[in-house]
């Protein structure tokens, strides 16, 4: 903590009872009164005083101007102090020091910094806009969510207007939370560098906001919902899914804020999201231009979507099949590049489109490059597989090439009777070098 410019606070006893015709002397007890009467004592105070507003004025000389708000929360039970942090857990009901430590904040935002520990959460907490919950990193700050964080089923343990960041996130079942999730989202939400552990009957994240971050996080989660995303009415929403890792199977699902809703349009960014195990992706909206690249992925479905690039995405597991499935109200997506071969056993899977207009080129089953099958040629002038052009495949009238033996008319270079050229006449360099006159109406062609 800073130094008081005071080290002790002043006395503040100046006497407030003087009355009518009293002596005023030096020291108070020379005229019958108090030693604060006097006038000497008197001018100590204010003395004193002034030389604390001087050492406050001094002081702002050495602040940088910057204005940051930061509250500091630690928990005994990791062995952190009242001195350490500026609001101290127990191990007991930590969500209200945390919560507390949240709302403190002032409503410019700022940080919440969560020491390395373990803070037991038995009760919902809201993470308000422009505040970050901030831990000291993975397998340092751990939030165990216990059954008792859940208002109702189906509800979520934190509730995220802001940010979260750095740390762990455990879900323990009683076994009557099942559909709970450890975080809701509304807002504008940010999650990065959380690994989430949810209950087995739990799932991770619950999103509605107008725009939702999920970047470098960890889900070790186990066919349950890493992320259920559902577009508002009111806006078009923004998802952002980059760079996650599963550590087992996973699910993402994003759906419109109803069935068929044109309201609802969001754009979706899921890029390079990797894992030992698989991804489920199921994206069910309306009109949403947006990309889905570079991850590892089980399985994908299109439903109700337009205008998607689907890209260079890694189909490797050995079910489902088909493994990309579009479809009857998908339209105008693009699924190229994309890796569908079977890691076991080296089988192509297949890509199923039930819509219209959609441009499925160029995945690892498409043949059409020349090695044969449905989409490719077979054989050629009775050569068979790869097929590449060779001398003879192909005469001179096929390719639109001239005979040696023509010699071009005037008519064939777009000559007007009576105009310009009229004539052309081939000949070798050395002819046209012995010409002693040349005619402008005639074109000459020199010849080999």
């Amino acid at each position: 903590m800073a130094e008081r410019p005071l080290p002790s606070p002043l006395p503040a006893d100046l006497p407030e009872n003087w009355a009518l015709d009293q002596i005023v002397a030096p020291d108070g007890t020379s005229v019958g009164l108090t030693q604060q009467h006097g006038y000497n004592y008197l001018m100590e105070q204010v003395n004193a005083a002034h030389r604390g507003v001087n050492a406050i004025n001094e002081s702002f000389d050495t602040i940088s101007g910057k204005r940051t708000c930061r509250f500091v929360v630690g928990t005994s039970t990791a062995g952190w102090t009242e001195a350490d942090c500026d609001y101290l857990c127990d191990g007991v009901d930590d969500q209200a020091e945390i919560q507390a430590a949240i709302d403190a904040v002032p409503s410019g935002g700022g940080e919440i910094v969560l020491l390395a520990g373990k803070y037991q959460i038995t009760g919902p907490v809201t993470i308000t806009a422009r505040r970050t919950l901030i831990g000291n990193g993975l397998k340092s700050t751990q939030l165990n969510i216990q059954p008792g964080a859940f208002s109702v089923e189906n509800s979520a343990a934190i509730t995220l207007y802001g940010e979260l960041r750095d740390l762990e996130l455990y879900g323990f079942s009683s076994g009557a939370e099942a559909g709970n999730y450890l975080i809701a989202t509304e807002g504008e939400s940010y999650i990065e560098r959380v690994s989430f552990f949810p209950a087995a009957s739990g799932a991770c994240i619950l999103g509605s906001p107008n725009s939702l971050s999920v970047v470098s996080c960890v889900f070790h989660t186990s066919l349950s919902d890493a992320l259920l995303f559902q577009g508002r009415e009111d806006s078009n929403s923004v998802l952002i899914f980059h760079s996650n890792r599963f550590v087992s199977q996973g699910r993402i699902t994003v759906k419109p804020g109803t069935a068929n809703s044109t309201a609802s349009r969001p754009f979706i960014s899921i890029v390079g999201n990797v894992g030992r195990g698989y991804l489920e992706l199921s994206l069910n909206f309306i009109a949403s231009y947006s990309v889905i690249a570079c991850n590892d992925l089980n399985s994908l479905k299109l439903i109700n979507s337009v205008g998607c690039l689907l890209s260079n995405n890694n189909f490797a597991g050995l079910l489902p099949n088909p493994c990309i499935t579009l479809d009857a109200e998908t339209k105008y997506n693009f699924v190229t590049g994309n890796q569908i071969i079977n890691s076991n056993n080296g089988v192509q899977k297949t890509i199923q489109d039930n819509g219209q207009n959609n441009i499925i080129r160029f995945n690892s089953n498409d043949t059409g490059s020349g090695g044969g099958g449905a989409s490719g040629v077979a054989s050629f002038n009775g050569r068979s597989g790869a097929v590449t052009p060779q001398s003879g495949d192909y005469t001179a009238g096929m390719v639109g090439a001239r005979p040696d033996t023509w010699t071009p008319t005037a008519a064939d270079v777009g000559a007007v009777t009576g105009q310009g050229v009229q004539t052309i006449q081939a000949m070798t360099q050395e002819e046209y070098d012995a010409l002693t006159e040349k005619s402008g109406t005639t074109m000459y062609i020199i010849k080999e």
